[in-house]
């Protein structure tokens, strides 16, 4: 009787939905959408334009406050949802997948200079993602007496080691303070708390503004959980990861629903 428990087992495992391969095969549908809707437009080349195209289209913002509205269940999936994602901590590139620190903007890339008190602040951001606070940058600060550089490299703009490597190209205080401000100017409105949003007793008390920012964010978080699984930051066979996917296969569902051709 021991051989057949194990086949009876093995037969109950093939029983069950492998929700990752469910949503996968309904991101498909998504990402053929994105590429009809978007491909050849300016700027849209790789993944991430479409996505960030999917965030700006108005259309799509209409038809998604439309379907909010419409949809009294949509919130408490929205709800479910964080709190599944929040309780599995998926990361993807070592940054957490999460509703309270989500890209809904894309950062304006390129070089930028400020001249404050006699010093010319020469500062360049490389890359459109941002993550909480990490940006990957790089900074130019001419004085009257020398010059201060950093290369190319990625740091969290609030934390210490950013600070340090300010410090250690002989900037002071007043000078490290202007370089993270100027930063922070061009973060503004690009990183939201939407969890915050999502968790509000009731619909009415989200005005339009806030529904925006509710799209915004669960299209980034689709494309983070996305990456996730096809970059193997997860492990697909653990029952918290087949929650998150499940919950996310059936918003992602949703998502179909409202998308405009």
């Amino acid at each position: 009787m021991k051989g057949e428990k194990q086949h009876f087992e093995r037969y109950k495992e093939m029983g069950k939905i492998d929700y990752c391969t469910y949503f996968v095969k309904n991101y498909l549908a998504f990402n053929f959408y994105c590429k009809v809707r978007f491909e050849g437009k300016d700027k849209v080349k790789q993944d991430r334009d479409y996505i960030d195209a999917l965030k700006d289209d108005q259309k799509t913002q209409n038809r998604f406050l439309e379907y909010f509205e419409e949809h009294t269940d949509f919130l408490g999936l929205l709800k479910k949802f964080d709190k599944i994602l929040e309780d599995s901590s998926v990361t993807h590139k070592s940054r957490l997948v999460s509703f309270k620190s989500v890209q809904v903007r894309s950062v304006q890339q390129g070089a930028w200079s400020k001249t404050s008190n006699g010093v010319t602040y020469t500062l360049e951001i490389h890359s459109g993602r941002v993550s909480d606070n990490m940006l990957d940058l790089s900074v130019k600060v001419q004085t009257k007496n020398a010059k201060h550089s950093i290369e190319r490299r990625t740091f969290d703009i609030e934390g210490y080691e950013f600070e340090s490597a300010l410090n250690r190209q002989g900037l002071n205080k007043h000078q490290i303070d202007k370089t993270k401000s100027l930063f922070r100017e061009r973060l503004d409105g690009r990183v939201e708390n939407i969890a915050k949003l999502i968790h509000r007793s009731d619909k009415n008390m989200l005005d339009e503004s806030n529904r925006e920012l509710i799209y915004r964010g669960l299209i980034e978080i689709l494309y983070q959980l996305r990456n996730a699984l096809l970059h193997s930051d997860v492990r697909p066979w653990d029952q918290s990861i087949q929650k998150v996917y499940e919950q996310a296969t059936l918003i992602l569902q949703e998502v179909l629903e409202f998308l405009p051709f």
